[in-house]
Formats: C-alpha cells, sequence, structure tokens
C-alpha cells in the first residue's frame, strides 16, 4: 500500500501578507493562498482578482493568424465549400460549434460551411485519412481542422496532394515531423511568442475570431460566444490561470444571464441554477462528452448551434439516453474488476476486457487511478488484429513516455503525461503489458513514489467565518492550475452521526469552542483529539471534504 506524506507550503512573509490584505481588503489566510500561487506581485494580484476582457492578450502574437485570416476568408468569400472538423470531446465539440456559429452570424455564405466529429471507432483522434478522402469526393477546398491536426501530418499532406487548403487549430504538442501545413494556429509551437501556452482547443478558436473581428472590422460581440468556450476551458482540464481565468469567468456570466438557446435548454433539463465549474464539470461536460464514447458526438455540435427548440428538446433527450448507457456500461465494468483491485495491493491495475466499449476506457482508468493511486491501462478488442487502450497516471510518472518507450509494440498512441491513448497489435499485447507493468513499477521505486498530499494553511476552525468564505470565493473557480486550497486544523470530536456518505459532526477546536456541520468522506466515529485535512465545500452550514484524518 502507497504510503501518504504530508508537505506544507512556505508561508509568505508577514510583510508582504499585510501589504496584499491592505491592498485587496482581504482576510490573511486568503492573501497567504494568492501569493503562494501567483507570487508576491500587485498586478498580477489585481489581475487574478478581477479578470478582465482587456487582459486577453493580442491575437495577432500568433504571427502567422494574418495569413490564416486571409485564407479562411478567401474560401468563404468565394462559396468554396469548407468542412470544421472537431475532436469529439468537449473541446472539439465547443470549438466546432463556436466557429460554425461564428461563420452563420457574419458572413451570407455560410450554407457552403459543413461540420464533422471525428468518430472515435471508425476515424480516431484527429483528422482521419478516410475523412480527408471523403472531402476530396466532395469536392471540399478548405479543412479548419479543430483540436486536432498538429501530428496529422499525412491526412494533411493528402489533403494539399488534392488541392485542399488546411488551417489547423490546435493545441497539443508538436511532433517531431514537420508538420507541412503553413497555416497552424496552436499557442505550443515554438515559433511564436504568444505568452500564454494552455489555451483549450475551443480558446485558440476564440482567438480567431478575435482576430478576424478586428483584422476585418466586424464589430462583432464575440464575447458573447465566451458560454461555449467556458465549457472546453473547464472540461478540457487547462490551467486556470491567465487567459483561461478570464475566459472561464466571464463565460460563467453569460452561462447564468444569457446562454445560447441549446446550453440553455441542457441546463434546464438538468435542473441547474446558478451555475459553477463544479456544474460544468460533474454534470453538463460529462453529457456532452458521452455520445463521443459511445457513437458520434456530431448531436452535441447540433445542439450548441440549433436556435430551433423542437429540434433542441428532441436532441438532448438522444444525449440524455447516451448518457445514461454510458454510465450503466461504467458501472457495470467497475464490478468486474472491484475485487481485483481491492485484493491485488500495490499491482497495477492492467486490464483487458472484449465486452468494453472503446469509448469509456479512459473513465474506467480514470477510476482506478482514483482508487489505487497507482497508474492504470485499460484495454478492450477493437477488431480480429488491434487492442485499443487507454491510461492514466499519477504526478510524477509520465505515462506518454513510457508507453513511448514500448512503441515497437504499438501501431499508434498518443497524449501527454497524464493520460495516453494507444492501439497494439493482438500478437503484442501479452509483452506490451509485462513491459509496461515492469516499467512503471521500477519508476515508482526509483522516484521513491509517496501519495502527496500540499497542505496549504494550518487554521483553526473558528476562522472559517463568512468573510473568510466570502474572500475565498474570490480566488475560485478552482480546477488544474488553480487547486482548491488543502487546510488542516486540529479538532476534538465530540460526537458524530453518519448520514449517507457524509458525517454529521460537533467539534471543539483549539479555541475551545464549538461547531456542528458536515464531514464529507468521513468514518471518523470515536470521540477524540484528530488533525484533520481537508477542502471547504459549504460555508452555511459548514460542509469540509475530508482528505485524511490522523489521531493526535
Amino acid at each position: 500500500m502507497l504510503k501518504t506524506i504530508l508537505e506544507y507550503r512556505e508561508i509568505p512573509e508577514k510583510d508582504k501578507i499585510l501589504e496584499v490584505s491592505n491592498t485587496f481588503n482581504l482576510k490573511e489566510y486568503v492573501s497567504i493562498l494568492l501569493i503562494q500561487r501567483i507570487g508576491y506581485n500587485l498586478n498580477e494580484i489585481k489581475n487574478f482578482l478581477d479578470p478582465n476582457i482587456d487582459n486577453l492578450h493580442n491575437p495577432f502574437m500568433f504571427e502567422n493568424i494574418k495569413s490564416c485570416i486571409d485564407l479562411f476568408i478567401e474560401h468563404i468569400k468565394n462559396k468554396n465549400k469548407i468542412l470544421l472538423y472537431g475532436d469529439y470531446d468537449v473541446d472539439g465539440i465547443t470549438g466546432t460549434a463556436l466557429l460554425y456559429n461564428f461563420i452563420k452570424d457574419n458572413y451570407e455564405s455560410s450554407d457552403n460551411i459543413t461540420y464533422q466529429v471525428a468518430d472515435r471507432f471508425s476515424e480516431g483522434y484527429g483528422l482521419a485519412i478516410n475523412a480527408v478522402e471523403q472531402a476530396i469526393k466532395d469536392g471540399v477546398s478548405l479543412i479548419v481542422t479543430i483540436d486536432c491536426g498538429t501530428k496529422d501530418y499525412k491526412s494533411i499532406e493528402l489533403a494539399r496532394d488534392n488541392n485542399i487548403d488546411v488551417i489547423v487549430l490546435d493545441h497539443h504538442e508538436f511532433g517531431d515531423e514537420e508538420n507541412k501545413s503553413n497555416f497552424i494556429i496552436n499557442p505550443k509551437n515554438k515559433e511564436y511568442d504568444y505568452p500564454f501556452k494552455y489555451l483549450s482547443g475551443c480558446a485558440v478558436v476564440f482567438k480567431l475570431i478575435q482576430a478576424i473581428n478586428i483584422y476585418k472590422n466586424l464589430n462583432t460581440n464575440i464575447f458573447k460566444y465566451l458560454d461555449i468556450v467556458s465549457l472546453s476551458v473547464c472540461c478540457d482540464v487547462v490551467p486556470l490561470i491567465d487567459e483561461n481565468r478570464v475566459l472561464l469567468i466571464k463565460g460563467l456570466e453569460i452561462i447564468n444571464t444569457n446562454p445560447c438557446s441549446g446550453l440553455k435548454a441542457l441546463c434546464d433539463f438538468i435542473n441547474l441554477e446558478n451555475i459553477s465549474t463544479k456544474d460544468i464539470a460533474f454534470k453538463i461536460g460529462p453529457m456532452l462528452n458521452a455520445p463521443g464514447r459511445l457513437f458520434n458526438a456530431k448531436i452535441c455540435v447540433d445542439l450548441l448551434i440549433s436556435n430551433n427548440i423542437d429540434e433542441i428538446i428532441s436532441i438532448i433527450s438522444e444525449i440524455n439516453n447516451i448518457y445514461s448507457l454510458r454510465k450503466e456500461l461504467c458501472n457495470n465494468a467497475m464490478k468486474e474488476i472491484s475485487f481485483e483491485l481491492d485484493n491485488s495491493i500495490d499491482r497495477i491495475p492492467i486490464f483487458i476486457n472484449d465486452n468494453w466499449s472503446a469509448g469509456i476506457l479512459g473513465i474506467i482508468a480514470a477510476r482506478c487511478v482514483e482508487k489505487t493511486s497507482l497508474p492504470s491501462l485499460i484495454m478492450t478488442s477493437q477488431n480480429e488484429d488491434y487492442i485499443v487502450g487507454s491510461a492514466r497516471s499519477i504526478e510524477g510518472i509520465n505515462i506518454l513516455e513510457i508507453i513511448e518507450s514500448c512503441s515497437e509494440y504499438l501501431y499508434k498512441f498518443g497524449g501527454h503525461e497524464m493520460a495516453s491513448g494507444f492501439i497494439v497489435k493482438k500478437e503484442n499485447v501479452d509483452i506490451f503489458c509485462e513491459n509496461i507493468e515492469k516499467q512503471i513499477q521500477n519508476k515508482i521505486n526509483e522516484i521513491n513514489y509517496r501519495k502527496k498530499i500540499i497542505v496549504d494553511i494550518k487554521i483553526q476552525i473558528k476562522d472559517l467565518n463568512e468573510d473568510f468564505f466570502n474572500n475565498l470565493k474570490k480566488i475560485a473557480p478552482f480546477g488544474e492550475g488553480n487547486k482548491k486550497p488543502i487546510f488542516e486544523s486540529v479538532v476534538t470530536l465530540i460526537s458524530s452521526k453518519f448520514f449517507y456518505n457524509n458525517t454529521i459532526f460537533n467539534i471543539k477546536d483549539e479555541s475551545g469552542k464549538i461547531f456542528t456541520g458536515i464531514f464529507k468522506n468521513s468514518n471518523l466515529k470515536i470521540e477524540g483529539l484528530y488533525k484533520i485535512i481537508y477542502t471547504i465545500e459549504e460555508y452555511s452550514p459548514l460542509k469540509v471534504e475530508i482528505i485524511k484524518t490522523i489521531e493526535n
């Protein structure tokens, strides 16, 4: 069993804490959190606390964006056939819908624009060869890839050889080969001086329309589209800092006031009010991801571009049915492997099951990581010759690097250090799994891996008052790159009552004051003195999610 170790963030110097508190009228604890996250820079703290559209970077810092716009507008004005080709996840779906909506709202020749979402099963991730072959047959003159395309060298070459221009709007890493398209907008392009490298794919599309709006003097209110952009920023697990923070917060404002018709209807269907990032990540996002996992995600683009309420209601019903099926399949899969997970302590979770849908492998792998704190690989048969798989990892272990080291056994692979997808020939699957397991175990031993909990602040429960909670909300939303703060308190448990995975508690803190509230994910029952490590969920009543408890 992996051990858990506690680490504590450094507390800034007192004079710096006081200056931030006085400048921005903040509680000292919240000033500590800000300095820990951003550093002691009053201007950056100001921008973080007051995310403003004016703080978005100049889109023309993408050095080739004007040439991309010229090519794009030329095809539109000539009424050529244009194919928008997006990835099958929320990022690709929203990016495709965003660009289609912008063209429809600003150009009369939008009838020549079609859109397609990659099919996970027949095409896989990226611009597929068969999609280009179909585009050639359909007389397409321009393909715009969204949230994919950076590494699709062969497909782009095929398109160009057949007189189809390709514009790549993407945010994924570049490979070793040279992409032969001269029209790539990607913040990870090392040839650019673009200051923020972590935009979502849909946010890259937004930078394009921001540039078009300026370059072509359209005077369009492009910020009305931020409801769609914010979905991608939240669901694609990009760092919630810099431009992403601005796009997310401003997008949430639109979602809660004047969202597009399809998104409004979806929120109404789920009974959401005062929509938060948590709602997007755990309710809206999973529903929009479900069709692409099991069938095809094009209906989600249909939803986000439609103004026809009857069509929208029909689409939501279909999406909900698929989402229900996806949940059932995932739950069944976890039941099948739960015994081995519970009884194979410290064994790397690697499972193959021919009955699982390829679209749920990533979810199962993520749940295995959550349950075991170990990198996990989940696989199923793609056809008679190949096994398709998904891997998820833990901090400090680059799963893509490990999978790449076994590339001799693979047909195809991709991803990043925390998540990867791959296809392996059936005759190689045993030796591939053996090598992967050995390498992961060696890496764990090499770095002496321990599950690490980093505590931001030690605090007394009495200081978790309404003012503190209101201050804390100023540094939300929390997520990748701006993690929910972790606190430590010493408390005496006076009494507790277990109720639906929560513990209703009475505790006394070090000041002697008694509090009543809710512990989430806690099994504390015995009265006594404890050190609790937790995050704050709600203030009234006080609700905290327990990460770890230690008898004091």
